[in-house]
């Protein structure tokens, strides 16, 4: 039975984890899929997934129906369920509640549905910018849906302002949770700009509560009065689910920020009303009609000579990497919480592992619970993401039900941390691009680098340290990773790399705490620098004596040796995997020796958390 309890919050959260991780081959739908955003979604799982963000435990598949049950319970919700052949539920039909001039309005709805005028208009498009520019249909642009990730920017507090009024206005608080949005209709570069085809639902309320807080030196590409005005008129209305009209309009206003949170698009945003006009009527080949489109549209061929505010490079990056830098002393201590916390579930007298191999690690007694592969042991957690990739082709897998006990206090905590973590991570994320758009490479090099010297640097320096083997120097994580494992500073060698603004702006957008390196999150060490924290600059030449004997070529345990040493005089190292679980790494070992390693794991989470107090007065 579905706990009636899940809410449309949990079910969004399932959406968006569906969307980053997608689906198991075994949880594929086989008759029914919701429908949502324009994309569908296999039913039972979603509401499964939905149950374990309300619960922190997964229901069984087998303990409800895939069929009517979960059709109802989405339907009662507001969301479309459709199925095998296509159509829509007898029960979500009830659900559909039509706007009162919607049979008023036959003309419109025909310009608006035909497909021929949205063919007409990407013409039209070629034909006016397709001889300087490409205009791509369709085209995914890299930016995040989440207020929190325009922390410190320089339109943060006109974005909050919006979001706050549109959660105001009918109180709904979970319409944006997934992590970027979907294509724009078109985008045209050079000279870099998004064109919309907005159909009459755009015209809402809540568009209008957007438009109206909007600041006044935001340039946009069309005339925010006739929106109003056809917002007022129009008035649509769209009920599936409850907070569509909030979100549409929330992804509307990120579209028409692009320009200034967004280094991939140069030119103020352009919308088209694909109700205002016959647009298949029109002839691209004709300069009557090219113009009469231009006219109409509010289209030109130049481009914006609008010079968007922003202090000087300088003193913009310093403020820049001031604020990330203390974002990434906030993330280290929590970083190292996170950590804690998993050797907390895993100490937990409950826990048992999975009874059958998953992810490259082994099963029953001889299942690795820390040094694991890849670190899969830590991503299958309640601290990971929760799914690993299996290998072979296989997709990814999800511990069985049961392995990790009910403990509330615990998975309160671990959601706390997790949310504080993502948080920091999105302002770091902003803050990168930011620097990106100013032009300051240097530090944006230097901040992505120290981000990675506390999320898994530490961890080859003092644990990993003979992966000196592989100097790759291709892509942004590549780069990153052996500047560590060879002392590179990028501060300084960053132009030795040919890296595109676009390869550093995917990289950015898609930065994520607990996606790749997830080996150092299962051994270690926890580790918190004193002071207020060292770049790794700072160890750059410690890294280098690897490189060269005698270090190099040396046992692992001598070179573990020089690390600690090296970095117990700028670290309090709290916890050495390595000298503390010195029995062994398997389920097994750590079960013969549960009460000593409790003991440990709660003396570390002690001084954890007198360093946290003492720094973050938390």
């Amino acid at each position: 039975m579905i706990p009636k309890y899940v809410s449309n919050k949990h079910i969004l959260l399932a959406i968006e984890e569906i969307d980053g991780e997608g689906v198991p081959p075994r949880r594929v739908a086989r008759k029914f899929q919701l429908k949502y955003d324009k994309k569908l979604y296999p039913a039972k799982y979603v509401v499964g997934r939905a149950v374990y963000f309300a619960t922190g435990k997964e229901l069984n598949p087998e303990l409800y129906s895939g069929g009517r049950e979960v059709n109802r319970f989405l339907n009662s919700r507001g969301f479309i369920v459709i199925g095998s052949s296509g159509k829509i539920m007898q029960n979500a039909r009830r659900h559909f509640i039509p706007h009162p001039g919607f049979k008023k309005m036959p003309i419109e709805n025909h310009y608006e549905r035909c497909s021929e005028c949205k063919n007409r208009i990407h013409e039209m498009l070629r034909a006016i910018y397709g001889k300087h520019g490409v205009v791509r249909t369709e085209h995914k642009i890299a930016i995040s849906q989440r207020l929190e990730n325009y922390h410190g920017s320089l339109y943060y507090k006109a974005l909050s302002k919006i979001y706050k009024a549109l959660e105001e206005y009918r109180g709904h608080y979970s319409y944006a949770k997934k992590r970027t949005l979907n294509p724009s209709d078109v985008f045209i570069d050079p000279p870099g700009f998004i064109v919309e085809l907005d159909e009459s639902q755009h015209f809402t309320m809540p568009r209008m509560i957007a438009l109206e807080n909007y600041p006044a030196d935001l340039e946009i590409g069309y005339d925010r009065q006739a929106y109003l005005r056809r917002c007022r008129e129009l008035s649509r209305n769209d009920s599936r689910p409850a907070h569509r009209d909030e979100q549409r309009a929330w992804y509307d206003t990120l579209r028409d920020f692009a320009p200034v949170i967004s280094s991939t698009v140069k030119e103020p945003t352009k919308r088209i009303w694909l109700g205002g006009y016959k647009w298949c009527n029109l002839d691209p080949s004709s300069k009557k009609d090219i113009n009469k489109f231009k006219q109409i549209a509010g289209l030109s061929d130049h481009t914006s000579t609008k010079k968007y505010p922003q202090t000087s490079r300088s003193t913009k990056a310093i403020a820049l990497s001031e604020t990330a830098r203390r974002d990434i002393r906030f993330m280290e201590f929590y970083l190292q919480d996170i950590r804690l916390l998993y050797l907390r579930w895993i100490t937990d007298t409950g826990f048992r592992p999975p009874n059958t191999k998953l992810a490259g690690m082994e099963s029953k007694g001889l299942c690795e619970v820390i040094h694991s592969p890849n670190g899969n042991a830590f991503t299958l957690s309640p601290c990971g993401l929760g799914s690993a990739y299996s290998g072979g082709g296989k997709g990814s897998v999800k511990i069985p039900v049961g392995c990790y006990p009910n403990n509330v206090e615990l998975h309160e905590q671990t959601v706390q941390v997790k949310i504080e973590l993502t948080a920091a991570m999105g302002r770091v994320r902003n803050a990168l691009c930011a620097l990106l758009n100013c032009g300051d490479r240097s530090s944006l090099w230097g901040l992505l680098q120290d981000l990675y010297w506390i999320k898994l640097g530490i961890h080859e320096f003092a644990f990993d340290c003979s992966y000196l083997d592989k100097d790759k120097t291709s892509g942004v994580r590549g780069i990153l990773i052996n500047s560590l494992r060879f002392g590179r500073d990028l501060r300084e060698c960053h132009s030795d790399f040919r890296v595109s603004n676009e390869d550093l702006n995917k990289f950015i957008t898609y930065l994520r705490w607990n996606k790749y390196a997830c080996c150092s999150f299962d051994s270690g060490p926890v580790a918190i620098a004193r002071d207020n924290g060292f770049t790794f600059s700072d160890f750059a030449e410690h890294r280098r004596l690897f490189t060269t004997p005698p270090l190099l070529g040396a046992s692992l345990t001598k070179m573990r040796a020089y690390a600690k040493s090296a970095l117990s005089k700028h670290y309090d190292l709290i916890l050495c995997y390595d000298e503390s679980f010195a029995s062994g790494n398997t389920y097994s070992n750590w079960r013969s020796n549960l009460d000593k390693y409790k003991a440990i794991v709660d003396d570390a989470y002690k001084r954890l958390y007198v360093y946290r107090s003492s720094s973050l007065g938390r």
